[in-house]
């Protein structure tokens, strides 16, 4: 699976149920160390879903890694908080908002 395919499988879940993310606006951005071009954005703003492979927007959060380790966290095999504190994430925002992706990855996982 591609970083492109688990977040479409993110934007897709979101869209067909948005329940969870009715009241939220995030720009979530990824940096793929082991990718040549790894920047991705999640864009979630009250219902809707989107996902970009370059930055559009000004993120709230930006998570590095690798891409084993972004899939592993899209499918739920890797707690963000753990990656975090063993360097396997490095994160520049606020740890509530990985957190709180963390919670979405457990409601709309690939």
């Amino acid at each position: 699976m591609t970083i492109a395919e688990a977040l479409a499988g993110f934007t897709d879940r979101m869209e067909k149920n948005p329940e969870h993310i009715k009241d939220l606006s995030y720009v979530y951005e990824f940096h793929i160390t082991d990718e040549k071009n790894g920047v991705y954005q999640l864009h979630i703003d009250e219902g809707k879903a989107a996902y970009y492979e370059k930055a559009v927007e000004e993120p709230k959060l930006v998570m590095k890694m690798d891409k084993t380790h972004f899939l592993k966290l899209a499918h739920d095999d890797l707690n963000a908080a753990m990656a975090y504190m063993s360097g396997r994430l490095k994160i520049d925002g606020e740890i509530s908002h990985a957190l709180k992706f963390q919670s979405l990855i457990k409601k709309y996982q690939v």
